[in-house]
């Protein structure tokens, strides 16, 4: 099962909006059928850490990363630039 946690519970919810995080993590807690999908755009990129750590307190099986990708808007302020991918992806690899 495919879950999106895109940061802590105070950014996730300002992304995907409503008040949605403590309930996600209460159903998925210790659930190891669960894989954390966070999309990562400029908003979160630089919280990779966090992610893992969430991911590690809930007790599901893992992380996946994806990346934010826009559909309508030219230079979208969401997407992340070549410079930024590659700075998630060293932080990611150093953990």
């Amino acid at each position: 099962m495919i879950v999106s946690i895109d940061a802590p519970e105070n950014i996730h919810d300002m992304i995907r909006g409503g008040h949605v995080f403590s309930k996600i993590m209460k159903n998925i807690n210790n659930d190891k059928r669960v894989i954390l999908t966070p999309t990562l755009s400029t908003t979160n990129y630089t919280i990779i850490e966090d992610l893992v750590e969430i991911t590690k307190e809930s007790g599901v099986e893992g992380i996946t990363f994806s990346t934010y990708v826009s559909h309508n808007i030219v230079d979208d302020p969401l997407v992340l630039k070549v410079t930024a991918r590659g700075t998630g992806i060293y932080t990611f690899t150093k953990m």
